[in-house]
């Protein structure tokens, strides 16, 4: 809510502003700043009234609907910023700016993604969606608005309708989010890059890896509990996965032998080395299910909102 709670209407049949007097001095601001809406925003959040926290007990017993801005007001983000924080978080933002937009295109399943759509020899049936450029990670801001089809990882947490323009985005909390969070291959992808990514930072120190991952995305230091808490679901995973995913027996690799080139060499030259190994299956059972707990931290609550 605004200091209007009518910003399509601030004429005589609009609500009256909740703080006129701050209302006229941020208009002033507005225009000493040269017309400057950045400045503005930095103004905003940088004052004490933006930056206070929503647990005051207090000001909620004396205001619930906190109509004189008493406590901030718990919001969930909105759609391209959760976007882009996921793919902050797990390393695969692009800060690419300007430039052509992102196109999306129609997966087989119904989903609009970004990527280019790959055509039949007609150019009628969508075979694909070619997601391989590194433009499909840029900041959402820049990804293709079609009113047909709509981005799914926007639309699902209220992209604003631009048909014919928006004046007020609607945040609301409905069951597709949820299933979004739990089964969609842009939220899976990015977890499993995040867990990649505090594994490549701490290669050595398991518990390095889950502090990382819990400050990544909950902004702050786990406690003495909550890291055992994490620790102990990380471990159960670990056993799931493992139950479900036996390990397969490696198969021994024969040495190839190279035949000498002339007489006067060697014999016989040395045997190629075997190949290597692959990691401990603990290991890549480990790898899984921390992808599977950085998935729970995207999609918990101090993740989506800010209080």
């Amino acid at each position: 809510r605004g200091i209007v709670n009518t910003p399509g209407d601030l004429g005589m049949l609009g609500e009256r502003p909740s703080h006129p007097e701050l209302l006229d001095y941020l208009a002033g601001r507005f225009v000493e700043t040269g017309w400057s809406l950045k400045a503005m925003h930095r103004e905003m959040m940088l004052s004490r009234t933006y930056r206070q926290s929503s647990r005051n007990d207090a000001a909620q017993s004396a205001d619930p609907d906190n109509a004189l801005f008493g406590r901030y007001r718990i919001r969930r983000l909105d759609a391209e910023t959760i976007r882009d924080a996921m793919l902050a978080v797990s390393g695969r933002l692009n800060p690419e700016m300007f430039g052509e937009p992102v196109t999306v295109g129609k997966t087989g399943d119904g989903r609009m993604i970004p990527g280019v759509e790959i055509f039949n020899g007609n150019k009628t049936i969508v075979l694909k969606v070619d997601t391989s450029s590194p433009a499909v990670y840029r900041r959402s801001v820049y990804l293709q608005q079609r009113r047909s089809g709509p981005a799914t990882a926007l639309a699902t947490f209220d992209l604003p309708n631009m048909d014919p323009n928006c004046e007020r985005r609607d945040l609301t909390t409905v069951a597709p989010q949820s299933l979004f969070l739990m089964n969609d291959e842009f939220v899976i992808e990015r977890a499993k890059d995040l867990a990649a990514r505090v594994i490549k930072e701490h290669p050595a120190d398991e518990n390095a890896q889950v502090r990382a991952a819990w400050v990544l995305t909950q902004g702050r230091e786990p406690s003495a509990k909550e890291l055992a808490d994490f620790n102990r679901l990380l471990a159960e995973q670990v056993e799931h996965f493992t139950k479900l995913k036996p390990a397969k027996p490696v198969a021994a690799v024969a040495p190839k032998v190279q035949p000498a080139k002339a007489k006067s060499a060697a014999v016989q030259a040395a045997p190629q080395p075997p190949a290597a190994a692959p990691a401990s299956s603990t290991q890549d059972f480990r790898v899984e299910a921390l992808g599977s707990l950085c998935q729970a931290l995207l999609a918990s609550n101090r993740f989506l909102h800010i209080e």
